[in-house]
């Protein structure tokens, strides 16, 4: 199990879009056990369709407030996790915010085709609680090297001011 070990903990903010309860509950749980086990805390936002989603994102963003990443299904009623991709990244104009598709598909053009509607990883959703906990390993791997990232490039140097 990958440990990340940071100066001071802060909290994760995840957003989770999913129509179906209890795989939005069992995501959850795998989300705050990964979270414990780094010494995270977690606040976790759960909405039923892309509709609902987009609506939240789009408020957490004029209120400088957005998740650190997203999980979203790919079929679900009013508004599926594919054009919720395409509008986060184009109408919302998030291309920074991660965000990963949890899907049933194993078809490998389903996988391509969330990749280019703005997906930053797709995950095959696994039978048992142990491999969900290793998806949702890889995900916060993936946002914490994303944010060291911006964070070594933040730290470059750039005083503008005169003598």
């Amino acid at each position: 199990m990958t440990r990340h070990h940071h100066a001071m903990p802060r909290t994760f903010d995840v957003v989770i879009v999913e129509d179906d309860p209890d795989d939005a509950r069992l995501l959850d749980r795998a989300l705050h056990r990964v979270a414990r086990a780094d010494g995270r805390s977690l606040r976790v936002a759960h909405h039923r369709n892309g509709w609902e989603a987009l609506r939240a994102v789009g408020r957490s963003d004029v209120l400088d407030e957005l998740p650190d990443f997203v999980v979203v299904d790919l079929n679900m009623p009013v508004m599926d996790g594919m054009r919720f991709l395409r509008l986060l990244r184009r109408e919302l104009r998030l291309p920074d915010l991660p965000a990963f598709v949890l899907t049933t598909s194993d078809r490998p053009e389903i996988h391509c085709a969330a990749r280019e509607m703005g997906a930053d990883r797709v995950f095959h959703k696994p039978d048992g609680h142990r491999d969900l906990v290793a998806v949702v390993e890889a995900m916060m791997e993936h946002v914490t090297r994303d944010e060291a990232e911006r964070a070594a490039h933040a730290s470059v140097s750039c005083d503008r001011s005169t003598d």
